[in-house]
């Protein structure tokens, strides 16, 4: 209750965290990222929207005369803000569900919106093409008609098995490469076992190239611990042949901005195997984490004018059991759709880019894991993508062990990078271990200034002490 002029009734004022950063505003969206329709958080984009709906509503039917957020200024008319961002919370939701790929996975989950007039109708599915074919898993093979496999992906060690299995049987002569759709653990965790076995060149987009070969470098979802170098890192566009057949590489940033697709032509057939960045219902855009962005040229529109370019006869997602392809009106849908949460995400978020406040990856430490022994120094590199078109500082601080010395724990100056498209604001923060530490991991979170604006303790390192 707050004190009032002599005369006037007392205010009160509620102190609300972040249900709400000002009038039809949140602070951001990727922590919404929660559990849905008795699934994992990783499909749960948005998934903590309903839970948030009713905070709203709540706040809405409360005498209190303003709100105090945890970041924001002051909301006067506590109930027209939060019925504001409820209604604009609601309007994003059905707009996400009308193109989203767990319509066909989990179609329970948005099952109340199921005759939403919004909702983009199904592409046809058709059988996959005779020289391709299912191996284990996620895995495809392409077959030349010299009787050569040229693999796609490697999540399971089911895979090597059959392709023993398939050569013990004369189905096939040699293997002749692996292309790698992403760096997703289903889709490489038996790379390193391939290598070793039927050692065949590997060819991935160069986005993602360092998580293979060094993914303790990285914090991202359903990241694989298994190490392989890449023999040929591709960049976007490159082709070249393979036996009959002519493939070209693109980065292809749907599910993931380190993604890739790959564009087979031959046999009179265009084929795209897109990994897991599309499906016969929409977008596979269901983990803030992931960093799929949003825009122009970007995310997944970059994807729809690469479709529209290559107009391939069959989409192939590695997790599904049928081809599909889309019309121009199902790609129109799409685009309108994204163009139109755009919109709507300029309205719900107070960043000067929308990315902000989907990318739950922008601000993150580098190398995530990093080794060093007792006594020694290391050094955590703070980057953070800049979605915004200005300049930007960044200060970042770290929250060392107890005991440990806080000499060096402030960031030296920020610096531009840019690696592979990802622009970014980095500063570097020199960590040093006592002599006495005792061996093991230990957690080190920063502190992270923006724009002289305190996110607070938004990202981490481990540090192995040895």
């Amino acid at each position: 209750m707050e004190r009032s002029a002599a005369g006037q009734s007392p205010r009160s004022v509620i102190f609300s965290g972040d249900v709400l950063y000002a009038a039809g505003q949140v602070w951001d969206l990727h922590s919404l990222q929660k559990s849905m329709g008795g699934f994992g958080d990783y499909h749960g984009f948005l998934g903590a929207a309903p839970r948030l709906s009713a905070s709203l509503i709540k706040l809405s039917e409360t005498p209190a005369d303003c709100l105090v957020p945890a970041h924001g200024n002051i909301i006067p008319a506590p109930a027209a803000a939060a019925r504001l961002t409820a209604q604009r919370l609601e309007t994003l939701y059905r707009n996400y569900a009308s193109i989203s790929a767990l319509n066909l996975y989990f179609p329970h989950i948005f099952q109340e919106l199921q005759d939403d007039p919004l909702r983009m109708v199904p592409a046809e599915t058709i059988d996959f093409p005779d020289f391709i074919r299912p191996v284990a898993a996620t895995s495809f093979a392409i077959r030349s008609e010299s009787g050569a496999l040229f693999l796609i992906d490697c999540g399971s060690d089911s895979v090597l098995d059959t392709l023993i299995a398939w050569k013990e049987q004369g189905l096939y002569t040699e293997l002749e490469g692996c292309w790698v759709t992403h760096y997703h653990d289903d889709h490489v965790n038996s790379l390193h076992h391939l290598a070793a076995s039927m050692p065949v060149p590997i060819y991935a987009d160069e986005h993602f190239t360092e998580i293979l070969a060094h993914p303790a470098r990285f914090c991202l979802p359903c990241i694989s611990p298994a190490e392989v170098e890449v023999s040929h890192a591709t960049v976007d566009g490159e082709t070249w042949r393979w036996r009959e057949f002519e493939l070209t590489a693109l980065h292809f940033p749907g599910q993931s901005f380190y993604h890739g697709g790959l564009l087979l032509r031959g046999q009179g057939m265009t084929v795209l195997f897109c990994g897991d960045s599309f499906a016969p219902t929409g977008l596979d855009d269901y983990t803030a984490g992931n960093r799929n962005f949003l825009g122009a040229g970007r995310g997944y529109r970059r994807c729809i004018e690469l479709v529209r370019q290559y107009r391939p006869d069959r989409i192939l997602n590695q997790h599904q059991q049928k081809a599909f392809r889309f019309t121009d009106d199902q790609l129109d849908t799409m685009e309108k759709i994204l163009i139109a949460r755009e919109g709507m995400l300029a309205e719900l978020l107070p960043w000067d880019d929308s990315n902000f406040g989907v990318d739950e990856g922008w601000v993150r430490a580098y190398p995530y894991e990093i080794e060093t022994g007792a006594g020694g120094t290391c050094v955590v590199e703070v980057r953070a993508t800049n979605h915004a078109a200005r300049p930007v500082e960044l200060t970042a601080e770290a929250v060392l062990p107890p005991g440990w010395p806080a000499s060096g724990q402030q960031s030296a100056a920020s610096f531009t990078r840019e690696v592979q498209g990802d622009r970014m604001v980095c500063t570097r923060v020199p960590i040093q271990t006592p002599a006495e530490t005792t061996p093991g991991t230990y957690p080190v979170a920063f502190r992270v200034t923006w724009d002289g604006c305190y996110l607070g303790q938004v990202c981490h390192a481990l540090i192995r002490v040895w």
